[in-house]
């Protein structure tokens, strides 16, 4: 394995691990400091939704200033943000450290992106996704599990500072094993935004993820409500359900890299388009805990798809020195997305429990053939070239 490779898994999996500390009971935390139940929900959406909003910025920045420097700037801030958690006391103060964290997570994001991209070649690269998310998913498993131990045994306090303190091994890995193997070429902000505009299969792909993330957020929000009040299952049932998707998931990974590296990012992603309908449609006539098992693992597996998919073909279609940008656009543009589609599953859950679960899978599908238009494409480009 290419060293900085290996360098980005460990620093990844540690960043996890010192989130995933804390990020779990952060609306058990804001609750405890007195915010509103308005103020929780708008807080901790922010603090998941932020890392796609700034991602076009964070991405430039990567390209600008170099993988390493990036990911320690991170590092620092994701240590600043959560020891300020301490002093949060009102919902300004909560909206500040949201953005401020969200831009290191985007930071994070993008640099394991590039570096990635630069470490491998295509024909492997899927496979190289998939064992970041690997890597990052079992730190997060970890990370969560240990949460509430430590909280309970040592309180918010110190499972803040604990937390922060775990990024600095990262930091001393990235300060004394620069590698610098980077582009050195000039990047500028006016010339990514020209290259998004003037290449028809980045517009597309990225409308496409962006069909596909507002699709499925309007279900999203809905999936532990629907087994609630729908199927009637209890809290512990409803957590055992999320173990059960989130272990597919991490399986699956092993597989997922795989197929996108023999069939391609675009068929992937198809497949992932179409199993994942599948999957909530199938969910949405469950109607005991077993059937209701039965969905979460397909949907896990259905989610394993997604990410090394996309990032193969952004990664693909993009100039390496501007990997970082044109990765952060799309996630940007899909961010943007989710941001409107709980409007929607709200008016549908008033309709019915199982509205946004089937509405949602049928508005995912409109991505499918946005998908196969990248194929038709490619094979005119190659048609031309000849």
């Amino acid at each position: 394995m290419e060293r900085r490779l290996a360098l980005i898994y460990i620093v990844g999996a540690m960043s996890t691990l010192a989130v995933s500390l804390w990020q779990p009971l952060l609306p058990l935390y804001l609750d405890i400091k007195g915010l509103l139940p308005w103020e929780v929900g708008l807080g901790v959406s922010m603090m998941m939704n932020m890392a796609f909003i700034t991602a076009f910025i964070a991405g430039y920045v990567v390209d600008k200033l170099g993988w390493e420097r990036s990911l320690i700037i991170s590092q620092i801030i994701i240590a600043s943000t959560t020891l300020s958690l301490v002093i949060v006391n009102n919902i300004l103060v909560l909206i500040v450290i949201s953005i401020g964290f969200g831009l290191a997570i985007a930071l994070l994001n993008q640099s394991s992106v590039k570096v990635v991209a630069l470490s491998t070649e295509i024909k492997e690269r899927g496979t190289a996704f998939s064992s970041y998310l690997i890597a990052t998913g079992f730190s997060r498993i970890t990370g969560s599990s240990l949460s509430g131990y430590v909280a309970t045994m040592l309180g918010y306090g110190s499972l803040f500072f604990i937390s922060s303190i775990l990024t600095l091994p990262a930091i001393l890995l990235l300060k004394y094993n620069a590698i610098n193997l980077e582009s050195k070429k000039k990047v500028s902000f006016n010339r990514a935004l020209n290259l998004i505009s003037k290449d028809l299969r980045l517009k597309l792909l990225a409308f496409t993820l962006f069909i596909h993330d507002f699709s499925v957020f309007i279900l999203i929000p809905y999936l532990a409500l629907f087994a609630k009040y729908s199927i009637g299952l209890g809290e512990k049932e409803v957590g055992l359900l999320s173990g059960i998707s989130n272990l597919a998931t991490m399986f699956s990974f092993f597989l997922s890299g795989w197929i996108a590296d023999k069939i391609g990012g675009t068929y992937t992603l198809i497949l992932h388009f179409i199993s994942a309908s599948l999957s909530y449609i199938f969910y949405s006539t469950a109607s005991d805990f077993l059937s209701a098992a039965t969905a979460y693992a397909m949907i896990g597996v259905a989610v394993s798809f997604d990410m090394p998919a996309r990032r193969l073909l952004l990664t693909k279609y993009a100039p390496k020195e501007y990997i970082g940008a044109i990765s952060g656009f799309a996630d940007t543009l899909a961010g943007i997305g989710t941001m409107f589609s709980p409007l929607v599953g709200g008016h549908l859950w008033a309709i019915s429990y199982s509205a946004p679960l089937i509405v949602g899978s049928l508005f995912n599908l409109i991505a499918v053939p946005l998908a196969f238009s990248l194929k038709v494409i490619k094979r005119r480009r190659t048609k031309e070239k000849l």
